[in-house]
């Protein structure tokens, strides 16, 4: 992956660009790709982040698969031409590479931040410094963006907000199959809470979907990542379908960084395989959620458009 993803600058040099944005507390590089293609028009940006949760691996394998069918299939040209992509598809890779040689199923960081206390680890997704909640040096970790994963990731959004104006923030994991969006401190919804789910459950209007014909904007989620093989998405708050969680990347993007739309795809299944996916998946899930995400990306620049009127 790592080799594939250092190979694409110089593969299609007029679209991609690569920065290592940070690094890991055991010092493997957060590599950021970005998908900008030069084509003389304003761009809407979004940014879009997998693998935050070691034992999701399905989540990196789904993003890359997504990555190199837009940049091979001229179907998607389009999208390159009018969207500005960044991509961070291996967001936690210490805790990827315990899961991928000693512990499949681990979840978290490999930080140490204190060896007297036996705690290996903090879960990047408690960490992020928007309604933090000290559970614990082995959940949130000691302080809100203890983790340099965490960190470079914030740095990276509001050191580029000013001239990209995120719009769209997009938040890979598995499993359960849902659409997420914030509030995941509290049970109160969000002012805007009747925009963020008209994009998901609520008849509003068109876009043009990627294969020609019209999506209502209305089911963009359910109907886009359903469309193609029929798996069954439910969409809704964290605390509507979840439980109350502190400190999550997709709160802090819309509560600090002011990026409106805000959203974390829980991937297939709903719990046959549930972390361990088989590989015949990862095409399957891949093109279901690129037709998510296409979709999305329509959708929430035509509503930011709108708001801007």
């Amino acid at each position: 992956t790592y080799e594939w993803l250092d190979s694409l600058p110089s593969t299609y040099p007029d679209i991609v660009s690569l920065e290592t944005i940070g690094s890991s507390w055991q010092g493997r590089d957060l590599k950021l790709i970005r998908f900008n293609k030069d084509w003389g028009i304003p761009k809407t940006a979004a940014f879009i982040v997998a693998n935050m949760h070691a034992r999701e691996r399905i989540t990196s394998a789904t993003l890359t698969w997504i990555m190199n069918e837009l940049l091979a299939n001229p179907v998607y040209e389009r999208i390159l031409n009018e969207y500005d992509l960044h991509f961070l598809p291996i967001a936690n890779p210490d805790g990827l590479e315990r899961s991928q040689t000693t512990d499949r199923m681990w979840r978290k960081t490999m930080s140490d931040h204190d060896p007297e206390d036996g705690c290996i680890g903090v879960d990047p997704e408690q960490n992020f410094d928007f309604h933090w909640s000290d559970s614990g040096p082995c959940s949130s970790g000691p302080a809100p963006f203890s983790e340099s994963e965490t960190r470079a990731i914030a740095d990276y959004v509001l050191e580029n907000m000013p001239q990209l104006d995120f719009k769209l923030y997009l938040n890979i994991h598995s499993f359960s199959q849902f659409v997420l969006f914030p509030w995941g401190y509290t049970a109160t919804h969000p002012d805007d809470y009747d925009d963020l789910v008209s994009l998901s459950l609520s008849p509003i209007h068109c876009v043009e979907h990627h294969r020609g014909h019209c999506l209502e904007v209305a089911r963009i989620t359910e109907s886009a990542l359903e469309e193609r093989y029929g798996t069954q998405y439910e969409s809704g708050t964290y605390t509507d379908l979840l439980y109350r969680i502190l400190g999550t990347s997709t709160d802090w993007m819309k509560g600090v960084a002011g990026i409106k739309y805000s959203y974390q795809y829980e991937l297939r299944d709903t719990g046959e395989f549930a972390f361990l996916l088989p590989p015949d998946q990862i095409v399957p899930s891949g093109e279901e959620t690129l037709d998510g995400l296409v979709a999305l990306l329509d959708a929430v620049r035509e509503r930011s458009r709108e708001n801007a009127l």
